[in-house]
């Protein structure tokens, strides 16, 4: 007989998806998350602990371990379709079926329903406080950052002074300077050099680099930077396919439509608002392994472009 347990929220972007699709591939799986694929499409189905988000898709707690933990994957004899295989990811292939009300058959049996969930979208941003944003709040987030986060982290290669001799962070710290310049105020910025260098660059579920973009140009759409925010995702979209990861493209998409999970948004409201500097790097540090540190890169390199 089937379990069913509760959907709690959806974000409107997977409620949109979920809608538009009906059959779906599981593509990867992790502790406490599982992605859905239909071509470009992805849902991420998780434990409340991962966070709202436009893709996700939270269940009550304790639900994932029942639908997660076993063999919900058919191994796949035919080489993985994903030209990018996702990091930490048990590979495979399975389907599973929406309803019209977004209710979800997993693999395993287990029924997901909807009834009762709430649909999740960012609030607005708050005003931008740029006294708040002055350059030695700046500096203090920075070095915050940098003490708590993974070595992997771009977050590193943010002051190229400190950028190690490996090539990686070298690349990182070129990708970083070149998305610096382009956001000094300017007549032709070129976005287009700093995407290219970046986008796929790193390792993870998401590209380190990917998540510096996304942290940027989701910070352009808080501090109500409109045109420059469209100039960046116009870089970004123009190139990411060819560069990065499928998944990171549709959470890049989100990114561009100035989308954030709830996450970035809790960071950057406590950045703009002026709050203890634990407000700012606690919601990030949630985020993957580095994920959170990397978008934060790049939330300081635009903050940092329009400060006082």
């Amino acid at each position: 007989m089937p379990v069913e347990a509760a959907i709690v929220s959806i974000g409107a972007r997977a409620a949109s998806a979920l809608r538009r699709h009906q059959r779906w591939t599981a593509v990867a799986q992790f502790e406490r998350s599982l992605y859905l694929r239909h071509g470009d499409a992805f849902v991420c189905i998780g434990d409340p602990s991962i966070g709202d988000g436009p893709l996700n898709v939270i269940v009550e707690e304790g639900v994932m371990p029942a639908f997660a933990a076993g063999s919900l994957f058919e191994q796949a004899a035919a080489p993985h379709p994903n030209p990018f295989p996702l990091q930490g990811e048990r590979r495979g292939r399975g389907n599973c079926a929406t309803s019209c009300s977004l209710s979800l058959l997993m693999p395993d049996g287990t029924v997901l329903s909807a009834e009762l969930a709430s649909l999740w979208q960012p609030p607005a941003w708050p005003d931008a406080v740029h006294a708040a944003l002055a350059r030695e709040r700046i500096s203090a987030v920075l070095d915050a950052g940098r003490t708590a986060a993974p070595a992997a982290s771009f977050i590193h290669a943010v002051r190229p002074e400190t950028a190690t001799g490996d090539f990686l962070t070298r690349r990182a710290a070129e990708g970083l300077r070149r998305l610096r310049r382009a956001l000094v105020p300017q007549t032709a910025p070129d976005f287009t050099t700093a995407a290219t260098t970046l986008l796929g660059l790193g390792h993870g579920l998401t590209p380190s680099g990917d998540d510096v973009l996304s942290g940027a140009v989701i910070m352009l759409h808080a501090l109500g930077a409109t045109e420059t925010a469209t100039a960046l995702a116009e870089a970004i979209r123009r190139h990411m396919r060819t560069l990065t990861s499928p998944l990171s493209c549709a959470l890049l998409d989100a990114a561009c439509d100035g989308e954030p999970n709830a996450a970035m948004f809790q960071a950057i409201e406590a950045l703009i608002e002026g709050v203890a500097i634990t407000d700012v790097i606690a919601p990030l540090a949630t985020i993957g392994h580095a994920s959170g540190f990397d978008i934060l890169a790049g939330i300081l390199l635009v903050v940092e472009a329009t400060a006082n």
